[in-house]
């Protein structure tokens, strides 16, 4: 293999043996549970976001916007990162749990296609109508497939701030280290390999040309 893809196969194998290991009971159990739930969610995301802006004839900066698109809601997980800087100055935060899943709502959705239609050099009706559909398609992985290993689920408040009336919910959402998003990460793999083979350009693209013509390279050579 080469270095990125095994960076990749690797970092997405490692996560779910995380996920897979099971959690010790202490004060911060939610805490450290949802920090956890994040291991495999981003990677998913992207692959699926990347997938999608291959469904349409637009260039390779396009097909970033779209990336970017379908991870934005993430965004508000940014306290996951503050909040240990904080307290190691001494200070006390709660943003993980103020802001995680602010930012999952049709506000934020409406400025993200907005901003791809502004940033899309050509093709600007087409890739803010996607933008618009992998974000939706980001709520709805986190909808049907995050729950966390203490059973909590956390909605998605999609008219914040607006109203906070009606949230998302879903009885039934599987746990995030579940068999039914393993099978969804290897078939999001196994789709990216055989758009590379085919179109010769990979999720890589969107960070680094070099990381995507040796990915190319690879799976040309693979298969």
């Amino acid at each position: 293999m080469t270095r990125p893809f095994s960076l990749c196969v690797s970092t997405l194998v490692f996560n779910f043996e995380i996920d897979h290991k099971g959690y010790s009971p202490t004060n911060n159990a939610h805490l450290r549970a949802n920090i956890r739930s994040l291991s495999i969610s981003p990677g998913s995301h992207i692959l699926m976001s990347w997938l999608s802006s291959n469904l349409v004839k637009v260039g390779q900066k396009e097909r970033a916007i779209i990336t970017v698109a379908g991870i934005a809601p993430d965004v508000d997980g940014i306290g996951l990162l503050l909040d240990p800087i904080i307290r190691a100055f001494g200070g006390t935060s709660n943003y993980w749990g103020q802001w995680h899943h602010t930012l999952h709502s049709f506000t934020f959705c409406m400025l993200i296609a907005a901003a791809s239609y502004v940033l899309a050099k050509a093709n600007k009706f087409t890739v803010a109508c996607v933008a618009f559909i992998v974000f939706h398609l980001h709520l709805l992985f986190d909808l049907v497939g995050s729950r966390g290993p203490d059973g909590y689920q956390w909605p998605i408040p999609y008219l914040e701030p607006f109203s906070d009336l009606y949230t998302l919910t879903w009885q039934h959402q599987w746990a995030l280290n579940a068999w039914q998003n393993v099978v969804i990460g290897f078939v999001l793999l196994i789709s990216v390999g055989l758009v590379a083979k085919r179109y010769h350009r990979s999720p890589f693209e969107v960070i680094s040309k070099r990381m995507d013509e040796a990915f190319v390279r690879m799976v040309q050579r693979t298969f």
